[in-house]
């Protein structure tokens, strides 16, 4: 008797014994990790903001991000600190009881700073 799934038929015609047959017990390697060019970008939706907005922070070439909001008279409204994977984020942030106006949303990771400007 010979079992199919430990035997090939080669080119020739000639036959040759596997051994290695994946039983399920293996696993395929995990993806590699998304690219990461170092330059730090932070993308905010909706601008104007609404009641949640969401900051999504990328290529940063670090581990923990600081997420601070300002007022238009220079107050830390919001602060966090984010874990970054593979220099990824993302933060939602509730907004619902901010006044109407202007205000500077700043992303710090590693040695880059990025200001962003958004309207209520």
């Amino acid at each position: 008797m010979v079992d199919p799934e430990l035997w090939l038929v080669t080119k020739n015609n000639s036959t040759e014994k596997t051994t290695d047959v994946n039983d399920g017990s293996c696993t395929p390697p995990p993806p590699p990790p998304p690219s990461n060019s170092g330059e730090g970008l932070v993308d905010i939706y909706p601008n104007p903001i609404m009641n949640p907005f969401t900051i999504n922070i990328h290529d940063f070439k670090a581990d923990i991000a600081q997420v601070r909001v300002y007022n238009k008279i220079g107050q830390i409204i919001y602060s966090k600190k984010v874990p970054l994977f593979y220099g990824i984020a993302q933060v939602t942030i509730q907004s619902g009881n901010w006044a109407r106006g202007s205000y500077i949303v700043e992303v710090k990771a590693a040695d880059k700073t990025i200001r962003k400007q958004v309207l209520r």
